[in-house]
C-alpha cells in the first residue's frame, strides 16, 4: 500500500471524526427537550428508536478492511517458486510446497472478490436503512398526530422487518468470515509446518538459512505491528480530539511498512539459488499468518455490528409489541424521539459515506498508481543479432520511478529488467519463447510489487514466428529440412542456401498453430501424409487439413520442437541420421535431439 493511500486514510478518519462530533450536539439538544411524561427511563430507552451503537463499529470495520486488502494484494501478487533450484528437496515436500503458494493466493484472491464486498455492502445497509427510515418518517408522524395505533404498527413492523433483513445479512456474513478464518487456520499452519521442514533440510546444507529466515520474519512483524497501529489509530480518529494521537500513529505505521517492505525487496535481490527461494516462501508465509490473524479483528467488528442491529431490532419489536398499550403522553414522547432518530439516521448516514468514500479513495489511489505504472508498448520480437527473441517494454509518460521485471508464470522464472521512469525502455534479451506460456510484467514501488501486465505469449504484439527460416538439425546443427523438387519429399539435407531448403512460417489464430510454406511454391505446405498408416513428411498443395498445420514448441537452448495439429506427433528426422536423403517422418515425442530444430530467420 502506497504513502497516498495511507495519507488520504488518515485524512478521511479525520474528516469522520468531524462527522462523529457533529453527531452529539443534534442528539444532547434533542434529549434536552424535555416531554412532560410519567415514562421511566428504562421505559423511554426501550421505545428508542435511534441508531444506538453503529457509530463505534463502522470505522473499526473500514479499517479492516484496508488491512485485510493490504495482506491480500500483497500475497495475490507475490512472486511463487517451484522450488527447483534445491536438488535435495523431495517430490512430495515441494508439491505441498507449491499447493500452499496456490492455497495462499486463492484465499487472497476470496477475500478481495467474495468477502470485501460483502462488508462492504453490509456497511451500505446502514446507509440504505436511513433511506427506509426516512421514507417512513412523514407517515409515522401522521400516524403519531392521529394518535392511529393500526397505522403506526404498521409502519414500524415494515421498518422492523427491514433491520431482520439487515441483521439477517450480517449474521451470514459473520458465518462465512468464520469459516473462511478456520480454513486459512488451518491453511496458515501447514504452510508453517512445511516450510520449518524445508528450512531445517536446507539449514544443514546451504549457509545463511537461519538468519536469512529471521530476517524475513523480523520485517514482516515490524509490517504486522504497523498495520495494528492502522486499526488502533483510525478507532482513535473515530473522534475529533482523539485523532491528535491517532493521527500521527498511523502515518508513522504507514511509513515503517513501506520501510519494511522495502527492505524485503532488497534482500530479495540481493541472494539467489536456495536462499532466494527460501525468502520467497518465507515472506509468503509470513504475509499469509498475519493476514489470517487479522481476520479475527474483521469477525469482531462485524460481530459488534450484529450486535447493534440486535439492539435497535429489540427496541423497535419492543414498540410494536405495546403500540395498542400508548398513552397520550407516550405518543407525546414518541413523537420527540422520532425526530431524534430521524436525525440521528441521518448523521450515521454521513458518517458511513466518509468511511466508504475513504476506502473508494484509498483504492482510486492505487488503481492510478497501476495505471501510471502499466507499461504503453510491450513487443515480444525476434532479434537477428542474437538469434533470439527479446521482451522488450516502454513505461507510459507519466510513470513513477520503478523496478521492473517479467516473469514467466507457466514455468515460473524470473528476468530482472532494471529501473526508470517515464517514457523509458528496458528489455530482457535471449527470453525464450513459448507461444502458450503467460507472461507478466511486475513493477515495484516502495517494497509493494504490482502486476502491470499479463497476457499469454501468442497473444504479445511481435510474438510470432512469422517469416522466412532454414530449420537446422540439432543432430549436428549443419543439415536443414530440404525439399525434393521432383517428389516433393522431405529430408534432411547438407545447408546449401536454396529455396528449398527455405520454409515461410505464417500463423492462423483460428487454428492457434502455424503453416509451414515451401520457399519454392507457397502452395506447398509442410504436411505428412495421413494415410493407412504412413507417416511420410512431405510438401504438399494446401487443403487447410489439420494435418497442414503445425504447432512450435520451445526445446531449450534456441532450439523448437515441430508439433502437428492432427495428432500431436512432432517432425522427427528417421533414426538420427545426418546423411543426405535421410527422411524425415511425424512420429510420437522422445525429446531426443532428431525431435530438436533451430529455427534460423533469413528475413
Amino acid at each position: 500500500m502506497n504513502k497516498k493511500l495511507y495519507k488520504k486514510f488518515l485524512l478521511s478518519m479525520m474528516i469522520a471524526g468531524m462527522a462523529t462530533s457533529n453527531i452529539v450536539p443534534l442528539h444532547t439538544f434533542a434529549a434536552e427537550q424535555k416531554v412532560h411524561t410519567t415514562i421511566s427511563q428504562e421505559t423511554i430507552h426501550n421505545y428508542s428508536l435511534d441508531p444506538e451503537g453503529f457509530q463505534d463499529v463502522l470505522a473499526p470495520a473500514m479499517s479492516n478492511v484496508l488491512v485485510m486488502d493490504s495482506y491480500a494484494k500483497t500475497i495475490r501478487n507475490q512472486q511463487e517458486t517451484d522450488l527447483s533450484g534445491i536438488s535435495s528437496l523431495n517430490s512430495y515436500l515441494r508439491a505441498n510446497m507449491l499447493k500452499h503458494q496456490d492455497d495462499a493466493k486463492k484465499n487472497a484472491t476470496y477475500w478481495l472478490d467474495n468477502l470485501k464486498p460483502r462488508i462492504m455492502n453490509t456497511n451500505q445497509n446502514i446507509v440504505n436503512y436511513n433511506d427506509t427510515f426516512q421514507t417512513h418518517y412523514s407517515i409515522l408522524l401522521d400516524a403519531i398526530d392521529q394518535k392511529d395505533t393500526e397505522k403506526l404498527k404498521i409502519e414500524l413492523e415494515k421498518l422492523y422487518q427491514s433491520i431482520l433483513t439487515n441483521k439477517s445479512e450480517v449474521n451470514e456474513l459473520l458465518e462465512q468470515l468464520k469459516t473462511f478464518r478456520n480454513k486459512m487456520t488451518a491453511d496458515t499452519q501447514n504452510f508453517k509446518q512445511d516450510t520449518d521442514q524445508l528450512t531445517t533440510i536446507l539449514a544443514s546444507t546451504t549457509a545463511g538459512i537461519p538468519y536469512l529466515e529471521q530476517r524475513i520474519n523480523g520485517y514482516n512483524e515490524s509490517i504486522k505491528k504497523s498495520n495494528d497501529q492502522i486499526i488502533a489509530g483510525s478507532v482513535l480518529c473515530a473522534t475529533l480530539i482523539t485523532c491528535i494521537i491517532g493521527g500521527p500513529l498511523i502515518a508513522t505505521a504507514k511509513s515503517n511498512i513501506a520501510s519494511a517492505e522495502r527492505e524485503i525487496e532488497i534482500l530479495k535481490a540481493q541472494i539467489s539459488g536456495a536462499q532466494a527461494e527460501i525468502a520467497i516462501i518465507t515472506d509468503a508465509k509470513n504475509k499469509t499468518t498475519n493476514m489470517a490473524e487479522t481476520i479475527d479483528t474483521a469477525i469482531t467488528s462485524i460481530q459488534k455490528m450484529s450486535n447493534s442491529w440486535d439492539t435497535v431490532a429489540a427496541k423497535y419489536n419492543n414498540l410494536v409489541k405495546n403500540i395498542t398499550f400508548i398513552t397520550p403522553e407516550e405518543f407525546a414522547f414518541i413523537k420527540a424521539d422520532l425526530n431524534t432518530a430521524k436525525d440521528s439516521w441521518q448523521d450515521l448516514k454521513n458518517y458511513a459515506d466518509k468511511l466508504y468514500e475513504s476506502v473508494k479513495i484509498a483504492e482510486k489511489e492505487e488503481q492510478d498508481l497501476m495505471d501510471r505504472l502499466r507499461p504503453s508498448s510491450v513487443q515480444y520480437f525476434y532479434k537477428p543479432i542474437h538469434n533470439a527473441y527479446t521482451f522488450e517494454i516502454k513505461t507510459g509518460a507519466n510513470a513513477p520511478n520503478a523496478s521492473y521485471k517479467v516473469m514467466n508464470l507457466t514455468k515460473r522464472t524470473t528476468h530482472n529488467m532494471w529501473s526508470g521512469g517515464p517514457n523509458a525502455s528496458m528489455w530482457v534479451d535471449q527470453l525464450p519463447l513459448n507461444l502458450k506460456d503467460q507472461y507478466a510484467v511486475i513493477a515495484t514501488v516502495n517494497g509493494m510489487e504490482y502486476v502491470v501486465y499479463k497476457e499469454v505469449g501468442e497473444n504479445i504484439p511481435g510474438a510470432n514466428l512469422n517469416g522466412t527460416y532454414q530449420l537446422f538439425s540439432a543432430l549436428n546443427n549443419s543439415s536443414v529440412i530440404d525439399m525434393n523438387q521432383s517428389t516433393n519429399n522431405v529430408t534432411l539435407w547438407s545447408n546449401n542456401g536454396s529455396n528449398n531448403q527455405k520454409w515461410k512460417l505464417v500463423y492462423d489464430s483460428n487454428k492457434k498453430a502455424y503453416q509451414i510454406k515451401s520457399g519454392t511454391n507457397e502452395n506447398l505446405i509442410l504436411a505428412w501424409n495421413d494415410y493407412q498408416g504412413s507417416n511420410n513428411v512431405f510438401a504438399t498443395p494446401n487443403r487447410y487439413y489439420e494435418e497442414h498445420y503445425w504447432i512450435v514448441e520451445d526445446a531449450g537452448n534456441g532450439y523448437f520442437y515441430l508439433k502437428n495439429k492432427k495428432n500431436s506427433r512432432y517432425l522427427d528426422v528417421t533414426g538420427s541420421g545426418t546423411k543426405n536423403g535421410t527422411n524425415v517422418i511425424v512420429y510420437p515425442f522422445t525429446a531426443n535431439n532428431n525431435q530438436k530444430f533451430k529455427l534460423q530467420r533469413l528475413n
